[in-house]
């Protein structure tokens, strides 16, 4: 997977992890279940050991909570202990949520093998599931049909993304990508947006990088006598002594520092226009729009008032930020 994507990290399994087919014999690839992130996020993600080849989870250390992210691949119909394994995947992933409940608030997605949505046909396998995302208080969005029959056509929804009922109201946006040209799946991908807040890296995790020395500002004389005063108090071995290198450096190095004025860094001011009101009226224009696009993006109607009343809205936000700022720089001296 890394050899696909660059700076980013994963959790993977495959259905066959643990077949003991010697790897010289077995098929090609089967299926399994994946979650990516930008490594960027390295801090705020954990890596769950829970689960068996058909289950993979991670942890984000996100506010107002933190969020249990499961990857699921539910056993196709139509095998001989199918019903047993799909009942065994539901019975570990009913254990999973109850381990980290009230701690994590769970969100499940991946391919689930069975159409929640259809409600023509009824089956033990969608009796099931429906009793599964109850008692976990596991809600989804109706999509359209996510997969394609070898035919060619649509045939069923098997595909969801379950969030908790505790952040209904910060999921938002869930659509069906079927624009994508380099989908070669024979399942439509799905992508939902969840409001959450994250936590920024620490600073102290970034790399300090070493200061230039400008010598001319530098009193020679000064060093080099506080050169030869470390190097007589230190004698070295040079010819006898595998650290003798290591250890001149380390005393070039105490000496420069000795007069050297390491001045510390200064942070950039955040120039970026930012506060709770923009982050609100931003909130409001993007569900405007998300509604707007729902109804086939009408030209007039109430949602395309409630989309033009909004952007006004976060336009002059944005105005009344910029405004003091303005202010500001004009009563500076010149």
């Amino acid at each position: 997977m890394g050899t696909l994507f660059k700076n980013v990290s994963c959790a993977i399994k495959s259905v066959d992890d643990n077949n003991p087919i010697p790897p010289i014999q077995k098929p090609r690839g089967y299926g399994g279940v994946a979650i990516l992130w930008k490594d960027s996020l390295n801090h705020i993600v954990e890596k769950v050991d829970d689960g068996s080849e058909r289950i993979v989870c991670i942890k984000l250390n996100v506010n107002p909570m933190p969020i249990l992210l499961i990857c699921a691949y539910m056993p196709c119909r139509g095998t001989k202990h199918a019903n047993e394994e799909l009942k065994d995947c539901l019975d570990q992933l009913h254990e999973i949520i109850v381990k980290y409940s009230g701690k994590y608030t769970p969100i499940i997605c991946g391919d689930l093998n069975c159409d929640l949505i259809n409600g023509s046909t009824t089956s033990a396998r969608q009796s099931w599931l429906k009793e599964f995302t109850e008692t976990s208080n596991l809600k989804f969005r109706s999509m359209p049909l996510t997969f394609i029959h070898p035919n060619g056509h649509e045939s069923s929804s098997i595909d969801y993304i379950l969030t908790h009922e505790s952040i209904n109201a910060q999921v938002y946006n869930t659509i069906r990508l079927d624009m994508l040209h380099n989908n070669t799946s024979d399942h439509y991908p799905l992508l939902t947006e969840i409001e959450m807040e994250l936590k920024l890296k620490h600073q102290s995790d970034q790399p300090i990088k070493p200061q230039k020395v400008n010598w001319d500002k530098i009193d020679i004389s000064k060093y080099e006598a506080e050169l030869t005063t470390r190097l007589d108090r230190n004698p070295i071995d040079y010819t006898a002594d595998p650290l003798a290198i290591e250890k001149l450096l380390d005393i070039i190095k105490q000496s420069q520092d000795s007069v050297v004025t390491i001045k510390k860094p200064t942070k950039q001011r955040n120039k970026h226009i930012w506060n709770d009101e923009i982050g609100l009226a931003l909130m409001e224009n993007k569900k405007a729009l998300y509604q707007w696009r729902q109804e086939d993006k009408p030209v007039d109607g109430e949602t395309m008032q409630k989309r033009k009343k909004t952007k006004k809205a976060l336009r002059r936000a944005i105005g009344g930020r910029r405004l003091p700022n303005k202010e500001m720089n004009l009563c500076k001296p010149l």
